[in-house]
Order: C-alpha cells, then structure tokens, then sequence
C-alpha cells in the first residue's frame, strides 16, 4: 500500500511538472504574441505619422507666402489626418516680421473640431529648444522625446519633425505632426 501510495505521488509530482511546464512554456508564446501585436500597432501608428508629414511638407512649402496661408495649410492638412493630434510649424528668427522673432503657428484637434494658435506668444522660445536644432539639423525626419503639450493638446507626445524649405531650396523652418503617447 505505501509502495502504491509512493507511486501515485511520483505521478501525480510528475503530471503536476509537466502541467506547469506546458503552462508555463504556452503562456509565454501567448505573452510574446500579445507584445508583438502591440509592437506593430505602435510601429504602424508612427510610421503614419511619418507619412502624413512627408506628404503634407510640399502643401506647407507651397504656402510660405504669409503666416494665414500657414495656419489653413495646417488646419487643411490636419482635416485630412485626423490619426495625428496636431501639425505645427517653427520659422527661423524674424522670417515673417509681423510676426516678431519666433513663429509656430499650431492646428490641433479640440474635441471635434480644429483649434488653431500661435504657441510662441505662450512663452514657448522653440529656437533654444534642442529638438527644434535637431529637426532643422537633418535632411530626413526626426522623432522627439516625449514630452507633455502644456502649449497646445494638454496631452503627453512625440512629434516627428522635418525641415521646410522656401522657394530657394533655403531652410526656414520646422514642420511636425504630434501623436498622443496614449
């Protein structure tokens, strides 16, 4: 009898491994796929951030000639990529005069339509900013860190950044789009 009982708990150790191996072994392959899952949702999200800039760029630049045309080149390109939370543009010192040194005309969505401001005249100097040095410093994209929009959207973002040239092929500026983090 206490050999059979030995025997019985050997099995029943043996069942209870193996059960928990399995377990365990198909719980990270359902765990690795989830994340993999995730992964390309966020890839796909930022690689449409990246288009909707790179198509939009050519609107912008076309419509350099005064800061209106800026701002409804923004609120355009927004109404057609409502995925992005706002696309914002950064001149160089003094390239609209009116306008004083700094311009960065933003268009944003607020609820169910779009907002429009000169984020600049909240006290944001973009120029001493390292991420507008960065973005004007490449000839392809660049991506920020995250960061909270106190100035525009109150959310946490990443904005992925190019430069804008005028007619001459001369960088004047910066234009993005922002994702929420979320």
């Amino acid at each position: 009898m206490l050999a059979l009982t030995l025997a019985l708990i050997v099995v029943a150790a043996c069942f209870n491994w193996l059960e928990a191996d399995v377990f365990t072994h198909y719980y990270k392959v359902y765990c690795n796929i989830l994340l993999d899952v995730k992964n390309e949702t966020v890839r796909k999200a930022l690689y449409g951030v990246e288009v909707a800039v790179v198509n939009s760029t050519d609107d912008i630049e076309e419509r350099l000639q005064s800061p209106d045309s800026v701002f409804s080149a923004l609120r355009d390109e927004l109404q057609r990529n409502p995925q992005i939370v706002g696309f914002f543009a950064c001149f160089e010192p003094d390239y609209y005069p009116t306008e004083g040194r700094s311009f960065q005309p933003y268009a944003f969505w607020s609820g169910n339509r779009i907002d429009t401001m000169q984020i600049s005249r909240t006290g944001n100097d973009y120029l001493e900013d390292d991420w507008y040095g960065r973005a004007l410093a490449v000839d392809s994209g660049y991506w920020s860190e995250p960061y909270m929009d106190d100035a525009g959207s109150g959310k946490p973002m990443c904005t992925y950044s190019v430069p804008i040239h005028d007619r001459t092929g001369r960088k004047v500026g910066v234009f993005g789009a922002g994702i929420s983090m979320s």
